[in-house]
């Protein structure tokens, strides 16, 4: 395998381990469908940062990304605080489907100016990632694209590292947490910031709509087999090591949108799981229900 494989397989998995890790703070907290929010309200930020910048600009493309997607996290909260008539489930289906739609819309109208593959954009395309170029660091080149992933990383990690017994106070205890002093608004807040970013690096690799299941089924999988945080977190990032893997080598076998072959490796796996989670738990309960008699 020659380094362009290595640049896709590595940004492939280090994709996989920022949207599983954080994925593991938004299912503990019950918000996993914030990443859908964020993931389809960064498209309208990244048309017109094309626009403005008259070409692609990942600082531009960053910042418009992350405004949007913070912009509908507002919306979200003042929507969902209206005397408890529009719930929140509600309120994020709304904001989501709006700014997809606007997304779409910008893409149309300034299809001359932007360039934007709409099927690059919803679904990504890991195969372009070794002609971003390199970065050099000491005299040493770094593919762009694992640059990128590396800093989204640390940043991720390291504010995780601060808030990370905040999150989970405010995730496990939110009134005794409130009565500390932490707010879970505020912690809301961070997690949007964090998923925020790293939908901004991936947008690129796996595309909008991908994305999701990069935050969602390692998550569910830990949290199907684990009974604590630690396992929970470890066992998502085990699959999402495994799956990414796995859909890759489809990938490259079939030819498919390689994206697209990740997710369904990573569907595909939860499932098998899950129906043998099923079955330990059925053949369990006769051995436990003789010991008990």
């Amino acid at each position: 395998m020659n380094r362009d494989y290595w640049t896709i397989f590595f940004a492939a998995q280090l994709c996989a381990l920022l949207c599983s890790v954080l994925g593991v703070y938004l299912n503990m907290r019950r918000q996993s469908m914030l990443v859908d929010v964020l993931s389809h309200s960064a498209l309208p930020g990244v048309v017109l940062a094309y626009v403005i910048f008259a070409g692609y600009s990942a600082i531009g493309v960053s910042l418009g990304a992350a405004l949007c997607a913070f912009v509908s996290v507002l919306a979200i909260e003042k929507l969902g605080s209206s005397r408890g008539r529009i719930k929140p489930d509600a309120s994020m289906a709304v904001i989501f489907t709006s700014m997809f739609a606007l997304g779409m819309l910008l893409i149309a109208y300034f299809a001359e100016r932007t360039h934007i593959d709409v099927q690059c954009a919803l679904f990504g395309e890991l195969l372009f990632s070794p002609f971003w170029g390199d970065l050099s660091f000491g005299g040493l080149l770094i593919p762009t694209v694992l640059a990128r992933l590396l800093v989204a990383g640390v940043v991720v990690f390291g504010v995780l590292r601060l808030v990370h017994g905040r999150l989970l106070a405010a995730s496990f205890w939110g009134e005794g947490a409130a009565l500390m002093g932490i707010s879970p608004r505020g912690m809301t807040h961070v997690l949007a910031f964090l998923a925020s970013l790293t939908v901004m690096v991936s947008f690129e690799l796996v595309g909008v709509v991908l994305v999701i299941a990069l935050f969602s089924i390692p998550p569910a999988f830990g949290r199907l087999w684990a009974s604590s945080w630690r396992g929970m977190m470890i066992g998502a990032a085990v699959f999402a090591f495994v799956s990414t893997a796995l859909g890759l080598a489809a990938g490259w076998w079939s030819g498919l949108n390689l994206g697209g072959t990740i997710a369904s490796s990573q569907l595909l796996l939860f499932l098998a799981s899950f129906v043998v989670h099923k079955l330990r738990y059925r053949l369990r309960r006769p051995v436990e229900a003789l010991h008990g008699g």
